[in-house]
């Protein structure tokens, strides 16, 4: 992880602190804790200092104890850039009283307090070329952002990419199509960069990453087979409109 928290030149690229996710069931309830998603800095040491993500609110001192150490505050980041809506991800997000806050398709300026929706997600404006891309399955709303940096392609991934769910398996209480889009997105992921920074646990690259894209595609394989064939040819047909759209 220190190989990205101290990577220097002009831009700043900084993994302020990597997510927790640890559970269990007590009685009649599932619990989750330590619980927080990773938050990450992405700056030109200028005017514009964009946060991935903000954290849950029990770890509000990390988010102001990482940014200082780039000499920095909340009141000084211009934007909030969410993965999706979940509380351990976005209940920071009201530190930041002079930044825009994205997420999916809408974006809301704590300026101002005019909030946009942009029906074409990629029509969007995000500084610093910050490249973003749906990534429905663990949520509907769910996107994920790319990054060019020092030549290498990161992607902060939220909890589109979760290392237990292709280490074990998608969650049994995903539903079927949630499964499938949940491992679909996640192979899009895979495929586009090279460092993957993902909601909880560590940083994927390298060996790490070819590992748990082998289970994906293990997993995904797996699933493929249960269709039917009607449901297998639109599939493969909606597949290709996709990446031929994408080209």
């Amino acid at each position: 992880m220190d190989n990205y928290n101290k990577l220097k030149g002009f831009m700043i690229f900084d993994v302020l602190f990597t997510g927790l996710h640890d559970h269990g069931k007590k009685d009649d309830y599932y619990y989750i804790s330590p619980h927080t998603s990773s938050v990450t800095l992405y700056s030109n040491q200028k005017d514009t200092h964009i946060l991935f993500d903000t954290g849950s609110f029990f770890h509000r001192q990390k988010v102001i104890d990482g940014l200082a150490k780039h000499n920095l505050t909340p009141a000084d980041i211009t934007h909030v850039l969410m993965t999706h809506s979940h509380m351990d991800h976005t209940a920071n997000c009201t530190m930041f009283e002079n930044a825009e806050t994205h997420i999916n398709r809408s974006m809301l300026d704590h300026k101002d307090g005019i909030c946009k929706i942009y029906p074409d997600l990629h029509a969007k404006p995000l500084p610093l070329d910050v490249e973003v891309f749906p990534t429905r399955g663990h949520t509907d709303d769910h996107v994920s952002y790319f990054v060019n940096y020092q030549g290498k392609r990161y992607c902060i991934a939220g909890d589109a990419i979760r290392e237990d769910h292709f280490l074990n398996a998608p969650p049994e209480y995903f539903s079927f199509h949630q499964r499938f889009e949940f491992l679909e997105s996640a192979r899009h992921i895979f495929e586009s960069c090279d460092v993957i920074i993902p909601g909880h646990y560590q940083i994927i690259d390298g060996k790490f990453k070819e590992k748990l894209y082998k289970k994906l595609l293990i997993h995904e394989k797996h699933m493929f087979n249960k269709l039917s064939v009607k449901d297998k040819i639109r599939h493969v047909t909606r597949k290709f409109i996709t990446k031929k759209s994408s080209n």
